[in-house]
C-alpha cells in the first residue's frame, strides 16, 4: 500500500471459489401434506434448482412410511450440467400424491446413505410440515446421523408448521429455517 507501507497479495483479494455441492432434497408427502403444501414444496424444490450451478449436483427423495428416489434408485447424485436432470426431477416431483405418514429419521438416514464426495460440499434441504411425535428423537439423532460435515436447512411449509422442530432441527443441522406459509410467496 502506498499510504501505509502493508503488502497485500493479490491472491487475497481475489474471491475464493465455493465447492460444488452435493444437494439432498428430502421431500415430505405425507398424509400431513395434502391439500397445498405438496404443490408448494414441489415449487420450493423447484425453485432452488433454479439457484444451483451447473458444477453441482443433486439426489431427490420423497418420503413417507418409503422413501422414493428421483432416478429410482437414490445411489448416486444426478450432475445439473445434465439437461435431463431438471426435466426428470421435474416428473418425478410432478408425480407424488400425500399418503402415509411422516417417517423423518428414515429420511434423514437415506439422505446420509449417498456417499460424500471430496472437494464437494453436502447440502441437505428439508422441505416439511413437521407433523411427526419424536421430535426430541430427531433432534439428538439429527447431527449423529448427518454427521459433522452436512449441513441441514429445513423449510417448512403448510397451514400447521411445527415451527419448534423446524427451527431446531435446522439448528442442530447447522443450517438455517425458514417458514413458507399457504399463499406466500415463494420465489423469496
Amino acid at each position: 500500500c502506498e499510504y501505509c507501507g502493508a503488502i497485500v497479495s493479490t491472491r487475497a483479494l481475489r474471491p475464493r471459489r465455493a465447492l460444488p455441492r452435493d444437494v439432498v432434497f428430502l421431500l415430505d408427502r405425507s398424509c400431513s401434506m395434502r391439500g397445498g403444501s405438496l404443490p408448494q414444496a414441489r415449487r420450493a424444490v423447484l425453485r432452488i434448482l433454479e439457484h444451483l450451478g451447473p458444477d453441482d449436483a443433486v439426489q431427490v427423495f420423497a418420503f413417507d412410511h418409503e422413501r422414493l428416489a428421483a432416478d429410482g434408485r437414490g445411489e448416486s447424485f444426478m450432475p445439473l450440467s445434465d439437461k435431463d436432470t431438471a426435466g426428470r426431477i421435474g416428473a418425478f416431483l410432478g408425480g407424488l400424491k400425500p399418503r402415509g405418514g411422516t417417517e423423518l429419521e428414515e429420511a434423514l438416514e437415506r439422505a446420509a446413505k449417498l456417499e460424500a464426495r471430496s472437494q464437494r460440499s453436502r447440502v441437505v434441504v428439508l422441505i416439511t410440515d413437521a407433523a411427526v411425535g419424536n421430535e426430541g428423537r430427531l433432534l439428538r439423532r439429527a447431527p449423529e446421523i448427518l454427521g459433522k460435515d452436512a449441513r441441514l436447512y429445513v423449510l417448512g411449509v403448510g397451514p400447521a408448521v411445527n415451527r419448534y422442530l423446524v427451527e431446531r432441527l435446522a439448528r442442530a443441522g447447522g443450517g438455517a429455517s425458514d417458514v413458507l406459509l399457504p399463499g406466500e410467496d415463494d420465489e423469496t
